[in-house]
């Protein structure tokens, strides 16, 4: 008779480690994205540098691309997420405002919530492949 094929259905338990659930949170508004994560470390620079100017410098960015994407998230709320202060002894700047320091916390927390639902969901993805 045939011999029959022996396959391992083993997993090998290292091999997971080699996986992970990728994914980004964008939070749109009219199907436009208004906060990202690259908007969020512009904005997170910006505060720590003072200035829009110096991060996009920083990041090597678009000055323009990035002036547009805090203008567009500004526009999105009631309440302004990052302001410009202009001329002055200190030449002007950018100050993130109370609600923006909210924004990135509470934007920051769901990031966590999700980065642990990915790992939780991966592993079970794993164990329902035994």
């Amino acid at each position: 008779m045939f011999e029959e094929e022996k396959v391992s259905t083993r997993k090998n338990k290292d091999s997971e480690r080699d996986f992970s659930l990728v994914g980004k949170i964008w939070i749109n508004k009219d199907g436009e994205p208004v906060i990202t994560p690259g908007l969020v470390r512009i904005i997170k620079v910006a505060d720590e540098l003072g200035s829009l100017s110096a991060a996009t410098k920083h990041l090597k960015i678009s000055y323009t691309k990035a002036w547009k994407m805090v203008d567009r998230l500004n526009k999105s709320f009631d309440l302004p997420v990052l302001i410009s202060v202009s001329g002055g002894a200190s030449g002007g700047g950018t100050n993130l405002t109370e609600f923006g320091h909210q924004m990135i916390d509470e934007y920051l927390k769901l990031k966590d919530e999700f980065d642990r639902w990915a790992s939780e969901n991966l592993s079970d993805f794993f164990r329902s492949l035994n």
